[in-house]
C-alpha cells in the first residue's frame, strides 16, 4: 500500500495491493476543482464514468 496528497491543488490517493489477482486499486479523494480537471479529459460523446 501506498499514499500521499498533492498539497496545494486538492487530491488524496491510496494504492491497495489487489492481493492474488495481481491488481492494484487506486482511490482518490479530489476537491471540486480537481474533479473538473478530470472531467474536462472526456472526450465529447461519452458520459462520465465517476459521476
Amino acid at each position: 500500500m501506498a499514499r500521499g496528497k498533492f498539497a496545494g491543488v486538492g487530491m488524496d490517493f491510496t494504492y491497495l495491493a489487489g492481493g492474488a489477482i495481481g491488481s492494484c486499486f487506486e482511490l482518490m479523494r479530489l476537491s471540486d476543482e480537481m474533479k473538473a480537471i478530470f472531467d474536462a479529459l472526456i472526450p465529447d460523446g461519452f458520459a462520465n464514468p465517476w459521476r
